[in-house]
């Protein structure tokens, strides 16, 4: 379920863990925007620096998930759900974000582990 739409910001940092301890959270997905052809974009960039901040302030695991094709699925889920564009540009990307989580609790209960790249685990406390 969505919360709120974040962008990377250091001023976001707390948000974001304030949400996660109200809501319990063990572990945080941080998005991370690669293009199509794998290459590694200023907005990866950005990615990897926030959840790198976020790691060093979280007491609990955080990891990047990549991100490629989210917005694709999440601006087709919208269409099916008859919204159009425009519509939906509001809410794309808590679609994107929802969209992201389930394949990440789809990877981590067919594997047994964790999704993504580990920026932090508990091992690093």
């Amino acid at each position: 379920m969505p919360v709120a739409t974040l962008n990377a910001s250091e001023n976001n940092i707390n948000e974001v863990i304030s949400f996660a301890q109200e809501f319990g959270a063990q572990l945080i997905y941080v998005g991370k925007p690669i293009s199509l052809n794998e290459n590694v974009t200023s907005s990866t960039l950005l990615a990897e620096e926030f959840a790198n901040r976020l790691a060093m302030q979280w007491e609990q695991p955080v990891r990047l998930l990549d991100e490629r094709l989210t917005t694709v699925s999440a601006t087709n889920t919208l269409q099916v759900n008859g919204k159009n564009s425009k519509e939906g540009r509001s809410i794309i990307d808590q679609v994107a974000a929802v969209i992201l989580l389930d394949h990440a609790l789809a990877i981590e209960k067919s594997l047994g582990d964790f999704a993504g790249q580990v920026v932090k685990s508990p091992e690093d406390k």
